[in-house]
């Protein structure tokens, strides 16, 4: 019995010790150094040891590994480009994924100038971030917050960024909504909106009303114009798209339509490939023939490799335009919706008796992805690329040459909303920093 006791004071005296040695074994640390925006992994990012100056650079997906260490320590890290970050590594770490995420650096001042463009501070507060903001009554109307979303208001500027009016909102909101009327509602954090109303010196809130039923009834359309609802019609195979609009009778009228053939045949195609359609019909049923067995053709298939055709209707001022963004198409139609005008668009640098005009959707390492702005101050339309860089590309379509105009490039990257207005680009900006907010910003196109 003694023997056994002794043996068992000897196992805890072992264990004793190895719990007070255990932060001395040599362990190894892994972990992965990403960019704070993109999440993507950082490479050569420079990994030290404070405590004896050791260290190792991370691999082109953003690991690494120090091994032989004694807990606990402190990283340094380091990239360029990035802000320098420290990092405590303690014994409990080892056993869970380590994301170290590096800020990039930003050098901005207050004003600046680029060449001949310039961008400026219209609105920043220190203590208020701008949630969103709209155009309206040749005005700009802010939606700005506090970190906690208990203190909101809103702010009409006029365009040199002086305040007209502030009124202090009582309750939490989530938003602006101008709807195909210009009406301008203010969206609660209850999902109700009220329709912003405005005099002279004041800012009043409506009754509210559900915002999913108020979207339900407009989203359908895309713009009222001579007491006529315009909308557009995508059919179930995605090929294509009809144009019409609903009149003051509640009568509903096709006036134009676009489509690709394309779609359907290669749907065709791969169907009898794969044997679904056992026998080759003739071409007036062939797209019967795809809807009645469109259901087994993959999403990958339906939404990547053959994707919907692509259309847009947008007015500037009484003239209606349709676009065919498959077959780069820009057709003119009056206020009758009768067609006047049917004209390719194509970028200035392409000579107009060439056959093959350049696929306006890339602009070398630019692509647009169907946003279009109206500056409906000087009636322009504007089309918005996106680079990898999360930068904006502004090109004007010039409406009286349908063609596109390289424009300008905005300052920052990873902007939030843009509305441009008497050739004026406005945006929502956040510096990177933990005590900086979301600030608007302005900056002149070509």
């Amino acid at each position: 019995m003694k023997a056994f006791v002794k043996k068992i004071k000897c196992i805890l005296l072992i264990v004793f010790y190895l719990m007070i040695l255990s932060p001395s074994i040599s362990q190894t640390f892994e972990g992965r150094i990403v960019d704070t925006i993109s999440s993507s992994g950082i490479e050569n990012a420079n990994i030290s040891i404070l405590e004896s100056g050791r260290g190792t650079i991370s691999n082109k997906y953003g690991h690494f590994s120090i091994e032989n260490i004694k807990l606990p320590i402190t990283l340094k890290i380091s990239c360029i480009g990035y802000e320098t970050k420290t990092y405590k590594i303690k014994p409990k770490d080892l056993n869970k994924k380590n994301i170290i995420k590096l800020f990039p650096k930003t050098f901005l001042l207050d004003d600046f100038t680029i060449s001949d463009k310039r961008v400026d501070y219209i609105y920043k507060d220190r203590a208020y971030s701008i949630l969103d903001f709209e155009i309206i009554n040749d005005a700009l109307i802010l939606l700005t917050y506090k970190s906690n979303f208990n203190d909101c208001k809103l702010v009409t500027l006029n365009f040199e960024g002086d305040t007209l009016i502030t009124l202090n909102l009582k309750n939490k909101a989530k938003g602006l909504y101008k709807d195909i009327f210009g009406n301008l509602h203010l969206i609660s954090d209850n999902d109700n909106i009220h329709q912003l109303i405005f005099t002279k010196d004041s800012i009043k809130l409506d009754k509210p009303v559900s915002f999913k039923l108020l979207k339900k009834n407009l989203e359908t359309y895309q713009f009222k114009l001579n007491e006529k609802y315009f909308f557009q019609d995508i059919s179930s195979l995605g090929d294509k798209i009809k144009y019409g609009y609903i009149d003051e009778n509640q009568n509903e009228n096709i006036f134009y339509s676009i489509s690709d053939n394309d779609r359907v045949w290669r749907f065709y195609d791969e169907l009898v490939f794969n044997g679904v359609i056992k026998q080759r019909v003739h071409p007036s049923k062939i797209r019967g023939k795809v809807a009645k067995y469109y259901h087994t053709i993959s999403n990958f298939e339906k939404n990547f490799m053959n994707k919907e055709i692509q259309g847009d209707i947008f007015n500037v001022g009484d003239v209606i335009y349709v676009l065919d963004e498959t077959y780069n198409l820009l057709y003119e139609f009056n206020n009758n919706c009768e067609l006047i005008n049917q004209t390719r668009i194509y970028f200035e640098h392409f000579d107009d008796s060439l056959n093959d005009k350049s696929d306006i959707k890339n602009y070398l390492n630019w692509k647009w992805h169907g946003d279009i702005i109206i500056d409906n101050c000087l009636n322009q339309v504007y089309f918005v690329y996106k680079n990898s860089s999360a930068k904006k590309l502004i090109n004007k379509l010039e409406l009286s040459t349908r063609k596109i105009y390289v424009g300008t490039e905005l300052k920052h990257s990873f902007i939030k909303k843009v509305l441009i207005y008497n050739n004026q680009a406005y945006y929502l900006y956040k510096p990177f920093g933990i005590n900086e907010t979301w600030a608007l910003y302005k900056q002149k196109l070509k």
